[in-house]
């Protein structure tokens, strides 16, 4: 069975964008892509970490980065198609309500926990780490 990924061309340098253009892969498109790409993978991994985890607080820590995984596609689709030539590729784009959602969530979480007052220098655990991690690359 063939990859549908595999386009069989060789690597020109360039990269076909949603929008249909070939751009040269060190173009501002595509790197925007790719930190959105990174940001998707280490959210997702902080997500199973906390499932595998098996903490008693995990539905209300791994819902709000589920519904962050479709934000970062939909953002990925924006920026892939900056002019909204394919409107056929987006579902959907984020506006208000996304921001007013976010917001919710991080009073909601903050709510919950002790901020500390002074620099983290280190996490404490693997699963801090990866939030460390996630939230740098944000």
């Amino acid at each position: 069975m063939a990859s549908p990924v595999t386009t069989k061309r060789g690597d020109s340098g360039t990269t076909v964008i949603l929008a249909g253009d070939r751009l040269p892969k060190s173009h501002p498109i595509l790197e925007a892509t790719g930190r959105v790409d990174s940001l998707r993978a280490q959210t997702a991994l902080l997500r199973l970490q906390i499932l595998e985890r098996g903490t008693n607080d995990q539905k209300q820590l791994v819902e709000p980065l589920f519904w962050l995984l479709h934000c970062y596609f939909l953002i990925g689709t924006a920026v892939n198609d900056p002019e909204c030539v394919h409107p056929e590729y987006r579902q959907m784009d984020l506006d208000e309500t996304h921001l007013a959602e976010l917001e919710r969530i991080q009073t909601e979480l903050e709510a919950k926990l002790s901020l500390p007052r002074s620099f983290i220098v280190s996490a404490s655990n693997s699963l801090a780490a990866q939030a460390d991690l996630t939230a740098t690359v944000a």
